[in-house]
């Protein structure tokens, strides 16, 4: 039966492989590289001439948004979750390196420390924008048990720490060196760790925001179970499982809304692609992808 209506499906929705309306096509790419600039260009030429639709990931989704132009696909609280066990991971390795550095601060563990900076400064900027994840701050700020030291941590990143750290930085300086934030604030990473390591626990407390219908269970529980002592392999897959999940289901609702008349460009980081390409074409869809992270193009 389930293969019977998914030929009807192909028959009633018209195909874009020859030019068609109708067709989703996953652009997946490295994230802020020379490749990405250039599909983003291409994609807004074709979406000027052709009228087709921009899906984005890192925008989120909201249904009042549907008729525009461009529309995210992300969902805040499933963000939320994967974001704050990710920045307690990072940190914790921060923390790990820094304390085995002993004085040697070998270029290898530099560079390691480095880029789990860059990773949570990355993480915290999206904690500050996120409102579920401003809310547990608050709450965690007003909390006696906590110390003043993971407090002020809170306080900054709900007012913005990116704007206190470009008042400390001349604007001729590279804004990487925002990484520098922790010294600059005189924050501690073992202070930022220990926040989000109560984040954490603050979230799985929060049992009824996860209980969602469009949620899959399985995926959720084993999100809800990640901790900073998770393996990173561990992390990656659930992430980029539950987010697919995710896109998948809000790409079914925009592609309902706009299959007869546009196609759906979905820009997307290449890791999502077999995933996604595989969920949309059991699902019936008509979709093909395009990874410009292996030098394809549109």
């Amino acid at each position: 039966m389930h293969t019977i209506a998914t030929l009807l499906f192909c028959f009633l929705v018209p195909l874009s492989y020859g030019g068609e309306r109708g067709q989703i096509v996953l652009v997946g790419e490295k994230h802020h590289s020379k490749e990405k600039q250039a599909a983003q260009k291409k994609i807004m030429k074709i979406i000027k001439q052709d009228k087709s639709i921009l899906v984005k990931e890192n925008v989120v989704f909201r249904k009042d948004d549907i008729n525009k132009t461009i529309i995210g696909m992300e969902d805040t609280e499933i963000d939320s979750l994967i974001v704050i066990v990710g920045s307690a991971y990072f940190a914790r390795e921060a923390v790990r390196i820094s304390a085995g550095f002993r004085g040697k601060d070998t270029e290898k563990e530099s560079k390691f420390h480095f880029d789990y900076m860059i990773q949570i400064m990355s993480l915290i900027e999206f904690v500050h924008k996120n409102s579920y994840s401003r809310t547990l701050m608050k709450k965690l700020c007003s909390n006696p048990t906590f110390s003043k030291e993971i407090k002020s941590v809170a306080q900054v990143i709900c007012r913005d720490p990116f704007s206190e750290v470009d008042s400390k930085l001349s604007e001729t300086q590279s804004i990487i060196k925002k990484v520098n934030i922790l010294n600059l604030l005189g924050w501690k990473p073992e202070n930022v760790f220990s926040l989000f390591e109560i984040l954490i626990g603050e979230i799985q407390k929060d049992v009824d925001r996860w209980r969602r219908p469009h949620y899959p269970k399985k995926l959720v529980r084993k999100a809800l179970s990640l901790n900073s002592r998770s393996k990173f392999v561990e992390l990656k897959a659930v992430a980029i499982s539950l987010r697919n999940h995710v896109f998948i289901h809000n790409l079914t609702t925009i592609y309902r809304y706009h299959k007869n008349r546009k196609n759906l460009y979905v820009q997307v980081g290449a890791l999502h692609l077999p995933g996604m390409l595989k969920g949309l074409k059991a699902r019936g869809f008509p979709v093909r992808s395009i990874d410009t992270n292996k030098g394809q193009t549109l």
